[in-house]
């Protein structure tokens, strides 16, 4: 054992004990400690645990000493983890993960030092958390999903009001993959709270300057003042594949637009059709024409997955071999999902086909460190650990809206190369401040004669206010 986890067994004096899920539903400021269900198949809900059965004997330093950290796993930090040896740390997880219950902090740790060990479970892959009844301001919610180096990607869906100018600091999300906000049906909206135009264009200016490099998938649900002018606004987002507008003032024009900016319009149609339309034509392009008629009707699965599904890594140079291959791409022998869907199923799904479809080269250009591809049997599932959040409603509780049968979403697979002298977030995340790293790119250009040097330093000043300016403009 390490010095670190011999502390813990020294300082077991000063253990406390494990709160429970009502201490914390209470306060959402500990909203990252709300443990959350694992989803088991029902195989395994009545099965023991190893350290459910009962040993003869003294139990060994090592096994007191992971108890002693479980007693206090709330006080854990992640360099503490990493500290320890993998096995141990696999030990330490297994155990979490027999409590049935795992909150956001743990997950967030464990995820970072265990991602790339293989074979590994989903559940180290996914988390989901719904916070029903949000209380208070946006930011204490996205503040603990912002993962600069990429640890883990995020997906948020906000399904209760908001103020705009909350919305538009959403681009500090710097890990941000997915993004979902819904009109709350049969609540007043005050003007404060009222999305249109304006926040698409506030972002677009925030993805002009870095934002928003990894945002795949966003959706826009029932805003009236979200309409096709939205449009013009979109081409900044370099990794941008799906603009779902369900339910928005757009006219019917809007499908000609779309198709000049590079867009293709999908009307009344399921986003996971569409996707999995084209990883079968993608499929079908890799594979030899004697093995298609070999294997007629293949189909790409779409089925909810077990937390505790076993995942394998595989190389992604490895991709088209694995493409290319003659079997299906979902293996008959998992279990079933008998249950209902969660409710971040489409966009995790939609998430994994666009990484399929794309090799993940949006997410390599923005600096994610993607070196593998994770396959749970035969079915692509997401490399990069991702973290699924819902604020209020969930998708499924508006299927019976007035407005829920206007679909309309807009769809892009081809990537955007990167600017030139473009910077990531990752390389922009070790500089103390960003603006440090614009000003290095600025001086380059800079001319000897002072009166130009002025003049080019306030044009930067007024750049940077930009923002500051169109967010104070919502308030």
């Amino acid at each position: 054992m390490t010095v670190v986890a011999m502390r813990y067994v020294l300082e077991e004096e000063h253990h406390q004990p494990r709160r429970t899920n009502a201490n914390y539903r209470h306060d959402d400021q500990q909203w990252i400690y709300y443990p959350q269900r694992v989803l088991r198949p029902h195989s395994e809900q009545n099965q023991l645990w190893p350290s459910q059965k009962k040993v003869q004997g003294v139990r060994s330093l090592q096994d007191c000493a992971i108890e002693c950290i479980l007693k206090n796993i709330k006080q854990v930090t992640p360099e503490g983890i990493a500290c320890l040896p993998l096995e141990i740390v696999w030990r330490i997880w297994q155990r979490i993960r027999e409590r049935h219950l795992i909150c956001f902090r743990e997950w967030s740790i464990f995820s970072k030092v265990l991602g790339g060990r293989s074979p590994t479970t989903l559940d180290l892959l996914r988390f989901r958390q719904e916070i029903k009844n949000p209380s208070l301001s946006l930011l204490t919610y996205t503040q603990p999903l912002i993962s600069k180096q990429f640890d883990f990607i995020t997906s948020l869906c906000i399904g209760t009001s908001c103020a705009v100018s909350d919305l538009v600091r959403l681009s500090e999300i710097t890990n941000l993959s997915a993004l979902h906000i819904i009109k709350p049906v049969g609540e007043e909206t005050n003007d404060s709270c009222r999305i249109g135009d304006r926040l698409v264009r506030a972002w677009d200016e925030a993805a002009s300057e870095g934002a928003f490099l990894v945002l795949r998938v966003l959706r826009l649900w029932g805003h009236e003042e979200i309409t096709s002018k939205s449009l013009i606004y979109l081409n900044n987002f370099q990794s941008l594949a799906v603009y779902d507008v369900r339910g928005c003032g757009f006219d019917p024009a809007s499908k000609v637009q779309a198709s000049e900016l590079g867009w293709r319009a999908c009307v009344h149609k399921d986003i996971l059709d569409v996707l999995e339309a084209a990883c079968e034509e993608k499929l079908s392009l890799t594979q030899p024409s004697s093995a298609m008629e070999a294997t007629p009707g293949l189909k790409f699965g779409r089925q909810q997955l077990y937390d505790t599904a076993k995942t394998q890594l595989t190389p992604r140079e490895s991709m088209s071999a694995l493409m290319a291959c003659q079997k299906a791409l979902v293996s008959d022998n998992l279990e079933l999902w008998t249950d209902r869907r969660t409710w971040d199923f489409n966009t995790t799904t939609s998430l994994c086909r666009l990484g399929l479809l794309r090799n993940d080269l949006d997410l390599v250009q923005a600096g994610v460190p993607i070196t593998t591809h994770a396959l749970v049997e035969k079915e692509f599932v997401n490399s990069v650990p991702m973290a699924s959040v819902c604020l209020g409603n969930t998708p499924e509780q508006y299927e019976h809206s007035s407005w829920s049968l206007m679909r309309l979403f807009f769809i892009r697979i081809k990537t955007i190369p990167p600017k030139p002298n473009c910077i990531t977030a990752k390389d922009k995340s070790n500089c103390e401040d960003s603006r440090i790293v614009k000003g290095h790119h600025d001086k380059t250009n800079r001319k000897s004669e002072t009166k130009e040097r002025s003049g080019s330093i306030s044009m930067r000043l007024k750049k940077r206010q930009k923002l500051d300016d169109m967010l104070s403009s919502f308030q």
